[in-house]
């Protein structure tokens, strides 16, 4: 097996492991768990990131790529989930920490999965549709996961479903857009 498909594992693997210390530390009273686990990941992912093409870019342009893109994702993240709980859309129980108006781990892992799309989800550069598509499918299969273990509680169905799925059918496009802006400037 080549490097760079050991990579791809490990850069899937690491943000699964993130998912799932935000929502069970969430749904356990643990909040602070996911980021923590998210922030040690996530510094590990840019210890080991290798130039991606060794000729062009240093590793050190490859950490700012990468950085400007989690950073970005958060900033998104933030403002998305945020609207959704000010909607009511989106709503964290006690247990899942402080929420201003959105917490800590759900920023987390905007950040996280930002850190796939250069990675274990490069497959998804440059298809906007694929995306749109993504977003609308997985995002509000992982909220309600999120809900199921007690992590956070959707508006009732359909309607908060179709609320994160409208959020990250665009979010998705946008971040790979943000990618491709990055790698180009």
């Amino acid at each position: 097996m080549s490097s760079r498909i050991v990579r791809s594992i490990a850069n899937f693997l690491g943000f699964q492991a993130t998912w799932w210390a935000c929502a069970l530390g969430a749904a356990s009273g643990h909040p602070l768990i996911g980021p923590l686990v998210a922030f040690i990941w996530l510094l590990v992912h840019l210890a080991t990131l290798p130039p991606l093409i060794e000729s062009e870019r240093t590793r050190s342009m490859e950490i700012s790529l990468e950085l400007k893109l989690i950073l970005s994702a958060a900033a998104l993240g933030y403002v998305c989930d945020s609207a959704l709980v000010v909607l009511g859309v989106l709503e964290f129980p006690e247990s899942a920490g402080i929420a201003l108006p959105t917490t800590p781990w759900m920023v987390a892992l905007w950040m996280a999965f930002a850190a796939t799309l250069r990675h274990s989800m490069n497959w998804m550069r440059g298809r906007y549709l694929v995306g749109v598509l993504a977003g609308a499918l997985f995002a509000p299969l992982a909220y309600r996961a999120g809900e199921v273990l007690g992590a956070l509680t959707l508006a009732p169905a359909p309607f908060g479903l179709f609320a994160v799925a409208a959020v990250w059918l665009a979010a998705i496009p946008l971040l790979l857009w943000l990618r491709e802006r990055f790698e180009s400037g």
